[in-house]
């Protein structure tokens, strides 16, 4: 009895999906996603996409511990992070919207300058940020690598400006060694869920706090996709209250990703990566430090 009615069975099956097939009744379409490209230029055509989403920020980051003296000795003159490699010659190319909608563009360039901040060698970056296709921030950031792989920020010198140009404000500029500011950690060697540190330790100035909250994360941006292995983490200053903003790093090529989740509503994706031709991004310039204000002090600042 049993064989029989799964023979019914599999005859009335058979006569159902012959009547569908005559009448040709089919699924909805499944959307169509192409593939990413891999090559170090982006695709202008695919800049719509949008980046995949972690959880939900945590309600109540824990407060970093202050990070140790910097020790000139223990730092390397190259910075090859998984996370945050900076290889002079190498152009990072954002696009997005600020928090009223309009259009936002960032170039962050790894430039071949080097600047001596406590003891330390140090390589500068370029940043520069547009907002509705008015440059309106200069700012040039100073990185070092120690020994165990983890990336150490020196300080910045910002510079907004009016849409003439003109700087207006030099809010936010701080050096490690100066006003009891000290270096802080931008990212850790080996980070793992919940790590918190301190990224600025400039105090009434710049204070931004991080903390990992996922280190396997999957993000899709106009550059190309990232599938399992993006680090994110949850970002933000006590300076500024009430705003969080998460950040997504993927190995090998750095920052590609960020939202403000809370406090606003600005995004920033990855567009293009410009890469140093062969032979040309392996070395530094010559160390540009001519600001006597610069010298080792022997001291980085701030407290134990």
């Amino acid at each position: 009895m049993r064989s029989l009615r799964f023979i019914s069975l599999g005859l009335a099956i058979g006569s159902l999906l012959a009547w569908l097939g005559c009448n040709e009744i089919q699924s909805p379409t499944e959307p169509q996603v192409s593939n990413p490209p891999t090559s170090s230029e982006s695709s202008s055509s695919i800049e719509s996409n949008k980046a995949t989403d972690p959880s939900e920020p945590i309600a109540a980051p824990r407060t970093p511990p202050m990070p140790p003296r910097v020790d000139p000795s223990d730092f390397v003159r190259k910075i090859d992070n998984r996370y945050f490699p900076l290889v002079p010659g190498t152009t990072f190319i954002y696009t997005g919207t600020n928090d009223d909608g309009e259009p936002i563009r960032d170039v962050f360039e790894v430039t071949h300058n080097t600047k001596t901040i406590a003891g330390v060698r140090t390589i500068e970056v370029r940043d520069r940020a547009w907002e509705d296709g008015i440059l309106t921030e200069d700012t040039r950031d100073f990185f070092a690598q120690d020994k165990d792989g983890n990336v150490w920020y020196f300080g910045e010198d910002t510079k907004e400006l009016d849409e003439n140009g003109h700087v207006v404000s030099t809010e936010g500029t701080w050096r490690a060694g100066r006003d009891g500011a000290r270096a802080g950690l931008i990212m850790l060697a080996h980070p793992q869920k919940d790590d918190s540190y301190r990224q600025e330790v400039a105090p009434d100035v710049a204070e931004d706090m991080a903390q990992v909250i996922n280190t396997n994360q999957s993000v899709t941006v106009p550059y190309r996709s990232f599938n399992g292995n993006v680090l994110a983490t949850q970002e933000w200053s006590p300076l500024d209250e009430g705003v969080v903003e998460q950040k997504y790093y993927a190995r090998g090529v750095g920052f590609v990703y960020s939202k403000t989740v809370e406090g606003g509503t600005e995004v920033l994706r990855l567009v293009e990566v410009r890469r140093p031709s062969s032979g040309n991004g392996g070395g530094n310039g010559d160390d540009d430090d001519d600001d006597d204000d610069d010298r080792d002090d022997g001291d980085d600042g701030g407290d134990d």
